[in-house]
Parts: structure tokens; sequence; C-alpha cells
């Protein structure tokens, strides 16, 4: 028959040249993996332009909602952004308010290679409801 199960055999006190199960390498090495994956992904995948939030100032019957955006090419590149406003409700314990988009339009400009230009874009102020949000969305890239 078969060998009768002994608890000594596999107690690496009893038995030390038994193989340790309990490695942390394992782990490390998959961390370590990740870690480079990532940083690949990072350096490789990241896109050469990228908006900044818009921010919002209101003047006398008009709102400008104003963003940055950078070229991290080596080439010049001609962005199209399109700028929303509208309003957005309050938060709750549930989740984010909704955002009710009231105007939006579409703004083209052009970023030298490896910098950083302001883009605006100007709305009429609307009755009834005045923004309090306004989103850039990098609509076309050339």
């Amino acid at each position: 028959m078969g060998k009768l199960y002994n608890p000594a055999d596999y107690n690496l006190a009893a038995n030390p040249s038994l193989p340790k199960t309990n490695s942390p390498w394992p782990f490390w090495s998959l961390l370590f993996l990740f870690a480079v994956v990532l940083a690949l992904g990072w350096t490789f995948f990241t896109p050469g332009v990228r908006l900044t939030r818009p921010a919002i100032s209101f003047s006398p019957g008009q709102i400008t909602a104003t963003t940055e955006a950078t070229n991290r090419t080596a080439t010049p590149v001609t962005v199209n952004v399109r700028f929303t406003v509208g309003t957005k409700g309050r938060d709750t314990a549930l989740g984010s308010g909704q955002f009710t988009p009231l105007a939006h339009q579409d703004v083209s400009a052009t970023i030298a290679p490896r910098s950083t230009s302001r883009v605006s874009c100007s709305f009429a102020l609307p009755s009834g409801q005045v923004p309090n949000e306004a989103e850039a969305q990098l609509f076309s890239r050339q």
C-alpha cells in the first residue's frame, strides 16, 4: 500500500530540507513586474496633448471658460477643444450632482512643440440659469 501520513514529514523544524512554501519572493517578483508594466504604459501610452480643468470668469453679459493645453510632442499640434458650460447640482451622500449643459462651442488652437498654451472661449450669459461649471474636451487632434 501507500505510505501513511506522518505530520513530522511536513514540519520544517523536524525536516529542514523541505522546500519553504511561505517565501515572499513570488509576491515581490509579481509586484516588481507590475511596476515595470505600469512604468512602460505610463511612458508610451499617455496622450501627447493634455487639458486642464477649465476656469470660469464672469464679465458683464458674458462668461469666459479658460483651459491650458499642454503639448508634450516634438511637433506643433492643432487641436479642437469643445467647451461646455452648464449648471451642476449639489453633491449628495449618494453621489455627485448632475451636470446640465446650457451651451457649448468648439475652439481651434495651435500649440507649439513642448509648450503650454491658454485656450479660452466666451459665451453670452444665458438668461434664467447662471452657469457654475465648465468642461473642456479634446475634440480632435491634427
